[in-house]
């Protein structure tokens, strides 16, 4: 094979190869319980067997901070009904100093987020209340109150929750009305979803640099054969 018949094949080759990376990724909706997305095994029942909060993060999508993951909470009556048994993410004011009175998602700066949804439980003994805020950057996009809140030993303590924007990029859960204390947990938390928009060349930008790329070379090694002895 001719030096310009493999540089051709070469630059065929790395032109479709290009052409095939401008094809997006489908979107679509990933709900994530803490069993199978992300994988794992049943946890800890307690915050104190369970350790230090941890970072859970589920590829390409986000990571979740603040809390730990707790396996079969049998003192949320409502879990087992409303939730993925066995495990579920949460935080509470007497879990530790590494945790935090937020639970934060923080999106993955690969994909655009429209909404999230899930189950929040209360982990109190009282009826409490709790805020779901999203931001896009550092600029609050939506929240939703979810008020009046049933005790953990209720079958009515937990609230469904669904937040929508053009773009969330951050999603924080509070519980601002009982002060230092609070006990609350997430579950079956559904992310909504596009690839976010990435500086590609078009198809028909490629196929014009590429013939571009071809003339050059054609050029150059009708020169070189010209100027041959």
């Amino acid at each position: 094979m001719t030096v310009a018949r493999r540089w051709l094949v070469q630059t065929s080759a790395a032109l479709g190869l290009l052409v095939f990376a401008v094809v997006p990724l489908k979107g679509g909706v990933v709900t994530v319980d803490f069993e199978t997305t992300p994988s794992l095994p049943a946890q800890p029942s307690t915050f104190a067997a369970a350790g230090p909060s941890q970072t859970i993060t589920v590829p390409g999508i986000g990571t979740f901070t603040g809390g730990a993951v707790l396996g079969n909470p049998t003192f949320l009556n409502s879990f087992s009904t409303h939730g993925s048994p066995p495990n579920t993410y949460g935080t509470a004011d007497f879990a530790g100093p590494t945790y935090s009175p937020n639970i934060t998602l923080t999106i993955s700066p690969n994909i655009v987020v429209t909404n999230i949804g899930g189950v929040l439980f209360n982990g109190e003994v009282s009826t409490e209340t709790f805020s779901v805020t999203a931001f896009s950057g550092a600029t609050q996009v939506a929240q939703q109150t979810l008020s009046n809140v049933a005790a953990d030993s209720s079958p009515n303590g937990f609230a469904d929750f669904s937040v929508s924007a053009a773009s969330i990029t951050r999603l924080v859960f509070a519980e601002p009305s009982n002060g230092p204390l609070l006990d609350y947990f997430i579950d079956n938390v559904s992310i909504t979803f596009t690839p976010a928009v990435t500086s590609v060349p078009e198809p028909s930008g490629l196929i014009l640099f590429g013939l571009g790329a071809i003339g050059t070379f054609a050029a150059h090694w009708r020169q070189r054969r010209a100027s041959a002895p």
